[in-house]
């Protein structure tokens, strides 16, 4: 005997969500994306900078959570991100610049770039980038 899968009118399974509705509900409004470079350049930043919002979003992703279950922590990631970016750009302007200048020249060599780095990454605690500012 064949099995049956019960289907919704537009094809899809019942009670399964596409990856498009999923996407959607985890997207915050007032994000500014940021490219490869910025992030790269301001990565280990993120991590000094915003390391209890990574740390309470990796425990609800080990939960399984539902991504809109998690809002909270995604949003409290992504502004953290966003204010350390900031900073990054407004405060820290020629670190910032000069690292992401050395990841573009030097692709597949950031080793060179490790010394801008740690700069940019004193420039942000310096400057109180994102939890640090509370």
């Amino acid at each position: 005997m064949k099995k049956t899968t019960r289907r919704t009118t537009n094809g899809r399974r019942k009670g399964k969500e596409s990856k498009e509705q999923a996407t959607k509900a985890t997207q915050h409004p007032t994000t500014q994306p940021t490219s490869d470079k910025q992030t790269k350049a301001i990565d280990h930043g993120i991590n000094v900078c915003c390391n209890s919002a990574i740390e309470t979003f990796t425990t609800a992703s080990a939960a399984k959570l539902h991504p809109t279950a998690k809002l909270p922590q995604i949003e409290s990631l992504q502004s953290c991100v966003n204010a350390v970016s900031t900073v990054a750009s407004n405060s820290c302007t020629e670190q910032f610049d000069a690292t992401k200048e050395c990841l573009t020249t030097n692709k597949r060599q950031w080793a060179k770039c490790e010394e801008l780095k740690k700069g940019l990454d004193l420039c942000l605690v310096k400057n109180k980038a994102g939890e640090l500012a509370n």
